[in-house]
């Protein structure tokens, strides 16, 4: 069969259309400056994308120091409030990065696979997170309590939306990407409370080598141990520890590469659980399901930069993420065997437990190619 020439050109010219992302941004002409006059140039962002840095995101109510929670002050996003009831946490996650699917669970905790919000009335499992173009799956840990990421890692958070670029195709929600540093001068921060301790570290080795490490640790179980009469039985507690790894190698003015470690480990139970003590039992001893948690969360990825020119670079992210979670059931009856009376004065008593495992294993892989063919006019991004 002959091919006709034009038509492999057509067929060409369309593939590459399709692939590539075009930017344009429009200016508005403007006269020359007339001498002695002052000129003012000013940026706004578009309505359907945010930027925050540190010191905006420390000025705004509600984020009880923890930077990436101030995603839930910008207006359309709203976050969906604890629901112990028929779920476990997996019922709110999504496959790999696949779209929102119809789901009539509740999830289990205020927090999921896509952060537990609603962004323009999308579900959770429509959002994506990035943490310097790797996909961050766990935002939000230990029941909604604090974020994954430490604040000192932070440089600024970019939610969009709407319009935003074919990269993040898998969101029909919207896209929140934290950007880390790459470049900063050498700092320790530690913080110690009654029940956590945190800290971080950025050093730089050389003058294009540095890295940065944080840790947390949430310890109520060590303090609420020393005064096990004073904690109301059966009350919960969220023990959790947290980190971050990386190192950046400017290897020359055109080649750079990233490391990156990132994860979490959650273990929710009742206090009378505790090892150290005798477990309390009394009749109001909770029958909700998917009460006892453990979870385990990581993520490894690798970033390399190529920049040839200065209108051309490209970018190639390869990243692992791995989560798992284990969920225990238990169901409570009362036993009647002896008379209503004598179940009603012992109460519920544990008739069976049952183990619910789940764990998902995401391989990610992206390498985008942006061109600057005329500066702040045109991008072409593939």
């Amino acid at each position: 069969m002959k091919i006709n020439k034009l038509s492999f050109f057509y067929v060409l010219l369309f593939y590459v259309l399709c692939t590539f992302s075009l930017d344009i941004y429009a200016q508005n002409k403007t006269k020359e400056k007339e001498e002695g006059g002052i000129e003012v140039v000013g940026e706004r962002d578009r309505p359907d994308f945010v930027r925050l840095k540190p010191e905006e995101i420390n000025k705004m109510p509600g984020t009880f120091g923890d930077s990436l929670k101030a995603v839930f002050n910008i207006p359309g996003i709203a976050p969906i409030f604890q629901n112990y009831t028929n779920a476990g946490f997996q019922s709110a996650m999504a496959t790999g990065l696949n779209p929102t699917a119809p789901n009539n669970k509740s999830p289990d905790i205020s927090n999921s696979q896509r952060g537990f919000l609603v962004m323009r009335g999308a579900g959770t499992r429509a959002n994506q997170f990035y943490y310097d173009g790797l996909p961050l799956i766990y935002p939000f840990h230990a029941d909604g309590i604090t974020s994954v990421l430490n604040n000192n890692a932070i440089r600024s958070l970019e939610i969009y939306s709407g319009t935003y670029s074919a990269r993040y195709g898998f969101a029909t929600g919207g896209v929140i990407a934290v950007e880390g540093f790459k470049k900063k001068n050498d700092s320790v921060v530690l913080n110690l409370n009654t029940f956590l301790v945190d800290g971080y570290v950025f050093k730089n080795i050389s003058k294009n080598l540095n890295v940065n490490v944080s840790g947390r640790k949430y310890y109520p179980n060590y303090v609420l141990g020393r005064i096990p009469d004073l904690v109301p039985n059966q009350t919960f507690v969220s023990d959790y520890s947290d980190y971050q790894f990386r190192i950046n190698w400017d290897i020359d003015n055109q080649n750079s590469i990233t490391l990156s470690s990132f994860g979490t480990k959650d273990y929710r139970h009742p206090f009378a659980a505790n090892k150290q003590y005798k477990p309390k039992y009394d009749s109001m001893e909770s029958i909700n399901d998917a009460l006892i948690v453990d979870r385990n969360f990581r993520t490894d990825g690798v970033q390399y930069v190529w920049k040839p020119f200065e209108a051309v670079s490209n970018t190639m992210n390869i990243s692992r993420s791995y989560f798992e979670e284990r969920t225990q059931n238990s169901t409570y009856l009362l036993n009647t065997s002896q008379g209503a009376l004598a179940a009603l004065a012992q109460g519920l008593q544990k008739a069976n437990t049952l183990g619910n495992n789940f764990s998902e294993d995401l391989r990610y892989f992206e390498d985008v190619m942006e061109l600057n063919l005329f500066k702040k006019i045109l991008n072409l991004k593939a």
